[in-house]
């Protein structure tokens, strides 16, 4: 059966006027471009939510190390007390060679700064005010995660016997420590069971065989002071010393890092990368300068400005970090160690501070 169209349906089949279709297309072309900028918008927010979660959890991290570290600066057993500590290592112009005062550094705009061995990362530019240079700081400490009981000590033959076996290599710098004597040296038997303490061992070295107390490098027989003998009274332990430099440099990746310079197991030293966009690090140290030594700071100075360093008791930390990418729309005004600054990039910066006490201070 065909069927007939009528002209009046073809009549009443009308399209889209000119008019009809340009209001369409821009109504179209409308809500794309709002698609597409809410899209963009999201996009920007993730990555800001991005690189502000991965700059916190990093300067979070490089605080944490830094004051879990400063808080043990001292540690060498049950006795922390530097009168009664004997350095028995060569003297030297080491960066760890001053294990007798637990806790040093660099302030970054010192003369002296050792940058051969502590890299100094090239700051970027802030409108107004310079930003000092980052700081050092050194601490020297005994290993708490690994200790020996001491069995046996002859201190004329210079051996150190132990409980078990231990993993060390002829050469690491170890402490012997119970409660009223401690002595830092280097070991020069390859015995899992033993240590030796005898002039060489490799570099430093120790100075003198016996150790004795006080101990004088520079006379190495050192007369009228007996050779101590740290007995198997149940106290005296062996753990390794551990020294650990923070410092912040540029690494290969081109973002500045914190880095931790440590000795290794031969008393080399060696560096690791500890947190990523870390640009900067001031660090303050408190002098307990009463005589009656009540452990409180008096004041809180740089390392060029520290008197004594038995006396800090105490540590400021102030933490610069800085996002990955460049996620700000205009140059960020922030504040750092009490200094307002202005970058002249489109790089998130945040200050993180903590302060830390010395347990091993009083």
């Amino acid at each position: 059966m065909k069927h007939h169209i009528q002209c009046g349906e073809l009549q009443n089949a009308k399209g889209l006027t000119l008019v009809e279709l340009m209001i369409a297309m821009g109504l179209g072309l409308f809500l794309m471009a709002g698609a597409i900028q809410v899209l963009m918008t999201s996009k920007q927010t993730y990555q800001l939510n991005s690189d502000l979660s991965w700059m916190q959890e990093n300067a979070r991290y490089a605080v944490d190390a830094l004051t879990r570290d400063i808080r043990m600066a001292g540690y060498w057993g049950c006795n922390n007390e530097a009168s009664s500590t004997a350095n028995t290592l060569n003297p030297g112009s080491e960066w760890y060679s001053s294990f007798t005062d637990a806790i040093g550094g660099y302030d970054g705009d010192q003369t002296d700064y050792p940058t051969a061995t502590f890299p100094a990362a090239n700051m970027p530019s802030f409108s107004g005010s310079s930003m000092p240079l980052s700081d050092v700081v050194i601490i020297s400490r005994g290993d708490s995660d690994n200790e020996f009981l001491v069995t046996s000590h002859n201190p004329n033959s210079a051996v150190i016997g132990i409980d078990g076996s231990h993993p060390y290599s002829k050469g690491k710098i170890l402490v012997i420590s119970n409660c009223s004597k401690t002595a830092i040296f280097q070991t020069t038997g390859n015995n899992s069971i033993k240590f030796g303490h005898n002039t060489g061992g490799g570099t430093p070295g120790n100075c003198t065989q016996k150790i004795r107390f006080p101990v004088v490098c520079s006379n190495a027989n050192q007369p009228g002071n007996p050779a101590y003998d740290f007995d198997a009274d149940g106290q005296a332990k062996v753990m390794a010393a551990i020294a650990n430099g923070y410092y912040v440099d540029t690494a290969a990746s081109g973002l500045p890092v914190l880095f931790r310079k440590f000795l290794d197991d031969s008393s080399g030293t060696d560096d690791e990368q500890l947190a990523q966009g870390i640009e900067n690090i001031q660090i303050t140290y408190g002098e307990d300068l009463t005589s009656d030594s009540d452990t409180i700071a008096d004041r809180y100075v740089n390392a060029d400005d520290v008197s004594d360093w038995l006396n800090v008791v105490s540590v400021k930390i102030h933490v610069l970090a800085r996002s990955i990418t460049e996620i700000t729309s205009e140059h960020q005004t922030f504040r750092f160690v009490g200094d307002d600054y202005t970058s002249l990039d489109n790089y998130l910066r945040q200050e993180f501070t903590s302060t830390v006490k010395i347990r091993n201070r009083g």
